[in-house]
């Protein structure tokens, strides 16, 4: 599959379908399937990204996580963390900087911008070593992702370590993947504290 390398914050909005035009100075014939690849490096300027990511994904009407740690896995660095659908470039602006393309507020003057739709992120974010340009990786979306035991698996180590925000997200995974074990899973919480926070999510993904 072909491969982008993004520095974070950008490729942790990309994977959740915030950012949907990711900026080149280049532009490439490759369209369809397109896996994004989360840099070792983070931009240049941490801070302001991460804020214009989270301004501008809450302007479009996104719910963003509260922290960053909220959203982990897709704000680590040196993985491939989803797959995306590049569905056309718009290269209007990178000829002619002055001209405003309508391509909205991710799109930078004087750049190629690349539409991005239809994010689909790997339960299991695959390490990996970027490089320039489009690369290429021999993988598959369904071999990345967790089956039911493995995510039980994650839920009792998440239980261990008291991450409510993991469980609950891990609960909503369960439910898709095999809601009789999702159902099995919330019969057998009996956490008091914690169960009673996680009990709208139960009645949700078990419902």
């Amino acid at each position: 599959m072909r491969m982008l390398t993004v520095r974070q914050p950008w490729a942790w909005a990309i994977a959740a379908g915030y950012k949907t035009i990711e900026n080149r100075t280049w532009t490439t014939s490759h369209c369809g399937e397109l896996g994004i690849h989360a840099g070792i490096r983070w931009d240049d300027d941490r801070e302001d990204a991460v804020r214009f990511v989270r301004d501008t994904a809450r302007a479009l009407g996104h719910t963003l996580p509260h922290t960053m740690k909220d959203a982990w896995p897709l704000t680590s660095s040196g993985y491939v963390l989803a797959v995306v659908d590049l569905v056309g470039i718009c290269d209007v602006s990178l000829h002619r900087p002055d001209i405003s393309c309508g391509c909205g507020p991710w799109a930078i003057p004087g750049q190629a911008h690349w539409r991005l739709e239809s994010p689909r992120v790997l339960d299991k974010p695959l390490a990996a070593k970027g490089q320039l340009q489009l690369w290429e990786l021999d993988f598959t979306l369904e071999g990345q992702q967790f089956t039911a035991a493995e995510i039980i698996d994650t839920i009792h180590h998440a239980l261990q370590n008291k991450e409510i925000h993991a469980i609950e997200g891990l609960l909503k995974l369960l439910a898709v993947r095999d809601p009789a074990a999702a159902q099995d899973v919330m019969d057998t919480l009996h956490l008091g504290i914690v169960l009673g926070r996680l009990n709208d999510t139960a009645k949700g993904i078990t419902s």
